[in-house]
């Protein structure tokens, strides 16, 4: 009921159970919530329950809050739709050949990662501020049209153009509704509903379900967002910055003493272009792309724009780890 009315249920901070039976072995469950309109989630995108001390009644009474979202740079994503677009390629190898730069490979691979993702982001912007603006200019011909509807018959161009103008706007909000289907995870509702609001909403109540309110610090109860943000950093940058005593030490004299021994010199050979470029083929176009927010899909793609600066990134590794050697 809750799902085909489009209600959302803003997340429940504090305790997972709303009501007990209070008997010796209790049951639990949760009964009581509030439930929002997609309108009103919108005026107030920062919603969160919680529950107050249960005295008297079998129910904890609820408390429903609002606030603002803490703003913090939103990591970059490379997204797929964007391949779609016209002349999009032909941005990307333009802005890739532009810069000449100097380094090694690993660094001219990642300034010019960092370069297009700063094109990307532009464009971006620019893209859909276009298509607003364009959606804007449909919705006001479509109803010019039918004001003439009113007054008289429509030639057979403006027929034309009604046809056209409805097509055009059918695409830009499917692909709107694609684009916040994907962001909200919802799988229940079949495409092509047309719910684009609701996909909005529901991305906006994934963000605040994600987000972290209160945290224990030395036995304290830490709110405020930039104490959090201070006490997660220092505690995984002294999680990860510890070093620790290997416990497992392994001799490679026993381990390998009745084996036959293999011959690795192939190993050491000079990376090959068509080696290099099977390795990135056979990686999973569509899985969780690196810290630079580019998928593999980008990669295999258009492979012929980037291999010649990933071939030198290989090339320059491969001329580094053997002057290495050469120092031992």
């Amino acid at each position: 009921m809750i799902q085909d009315l489009l209600l959302i249920d803003p997340p429940l901070l504090g305790r997972r159970y709303t009501w007990t039976n209070g008997r010796e072995s209790p049951a639990f469950a949760r009964l009581d919530r509030f439930l929002l309109s997609t309108e009103w989630v919108l005026e107030h995108p920062r919603i969160w329950q919680t529950t107050l001390p249960r005295v008297r009644s079998d129910h904890a009474p609820l408390c429903l809050e609002c606030g603002t979202h803490t703003p913090y740079p939103s990591p970059f994503r490379f997204n797929r739709e964007w391949i779609k677009e016209e002349g999009f390629w032909e941005m990307i190898r333009a802005n890739w050949h532009e810069h000449s730069l100097t380094g090694d490979g690993a660094y001219i691979v990642a300034k010019k990662l960092k370069l297009t993702k700063d094109k990307l982001v532009r464009w971006k912007k620019e893209t859909l501020n276009q298509k607003l603006a364009r959606k804007k200019d449909i919705l006001e011909a479509i109803k010019t049209i039918d004001q003439y509807k009113e007054t008289r018959d429509l030639s057979a161009e403006e027929l034309i153009q009604e046809a056209s103008h409805r097509g055009e706007y059918e695409r830009i909000i499917s692909e709107e509704e694609a684009y916040w289907r994907q962001r909200s995870r919802v799988n229940w509702l079949q495409q092509g509903d047309q719910n684009t609001k609701f996909f909005h909403t529901i991305a906006s109540q994934r963000r605040n379900i994600n987000r972290i309110n209160q945290l224990q610090v030395d036995g304290q109860t830490v709110t405020d967002p930039s104490r959090i943000t201070e006490a997660i950093s220092t505690h995984f940058t002294a999680l990860f910055g510890t070093e620790r005593e290997m416990r497992y030490k392994t001799s490679w004299d026993r381990l390998f003493a009745h084996r036959q021994r293999v011959n690795l010199d192939h190993l050491e050979q000079p990376f090959q272009e068509e080696e290099i470029r099977l390795a990135v083929k056979e990686l999973g176009a569509d899985k969780a792309p690196g810290p630079d927010g580019f998928p593999m899909t980008f990669y295999q793609q258009r492979w012929n724009i980037i291999k010649d600066d990933i071939r030198r990134l290989f090339d320059d590794f491969y001329q580094g780890t053997t002057n290495l050697e050469r120092l031992n």
